[in-house]
């Protein structure tokens, strides 16, 4: 399923809670291949703890199955970032994008790549 801007912005802020949901910054575009569309890419800022999320929509060119990238990232312009994390739906990237913005970048845990 291609999941475009809009989609992925509306699952996210189902899932997020009201205070959270109200804040939330989307820097998100359409990723477009010869007139194609493809998905999208970009950034979810929480600026309440400045908890950044990098995600990507587009399906991955060697894997049969449809995957969507999702990883914490410094700041809006960090697209090396973290570890990658793949989710098989809509709503589990919803989901795994909330838990991020919950926990700032300083406070996790993971390791930088």
């Amino acid at each position: 399923m291609i999941v475009l801007p809009t989609k992925l912005k509306n699952a996210v802020i189902r899932v997020c809670s009201p205070p959270q949901r109200e804040n939330l910054e989307f820097l998100l575009r359409t990723i477009t291949v010869n007139g194609d569309k493809r998905g999208c890419s970009g950034f979810i800022r929480n600026p309440a703890n400045n908890a950044v999320v990098y995600v990507n929509t587009e399906r991955p060119v060697y894997c049969a199955l449809e995957n969507y990238m999702y990883r914490y990232a410094d700041a809006v312009y960090d697209y090396r970032g973290y570890r990658n994390r793949w989710a098989d739906t809509l709503d589990e990237l919803a989901q795994g994008i909330a838990e991020i913005l919950n926990t700032p970048v300083s406070e996790t845990t993971e390791i930088k790549v």
